[in-house]
């Protein structure tokens, strides 16, 4: 499932990829517009980075949630919006206990192949 996010000047992509096995949610946090591929790739392709992602673990009748967000892109005020956003894409998100830790990470270095160099 796919939904659109705003908070704070944000606006962004989310996708919700399920996992049935343990009853889980990821919660993958991205700019639409740079992951368009319309063909199969082939050529010089660079994968533009995620802002993020959030693991939803439903355990009982709660849940657990944990992850890491790109402190460019968010910040500890937008937490409230991102637990209502799930709570509106999930209805069993709503009205359980629900822990969270999420990290606010800063990028500082990376690896890449593209398939060319």
């Amino acid at each position: 499932m796919q939904k659109a996010f705003k908070s704070h000047g944000l606006s962004c992509a989310a996708k919700f990829f399920a996992s049935p096995a343990d009853d889980s949610y990821m919660i993958y946090f991205y700019e639409e517009c740079n992951t368009q591929y319309c063909s199969p790739l082939s050529n010089l392709v660079i994968p533009p980075p995620t802002y993020g992602f959030l693991h939803l673990q439903f355990i009982g009748a709660d849940a657990m949630l944990s992850g890491f967000l790109d402190k460019r892109h968010f910040s500890k005020e937008m937490v409230e919006d991102i637990l209502i956003f799930i709570e509106d894409a999930l209805p069993k998100a709503r009205n359980i206990y629900l822990p969270y830790h999420t990290d606010f990470v800063s990028i500082s270095d990376c690896e890449e192949y593209n398939g060319e160099y």
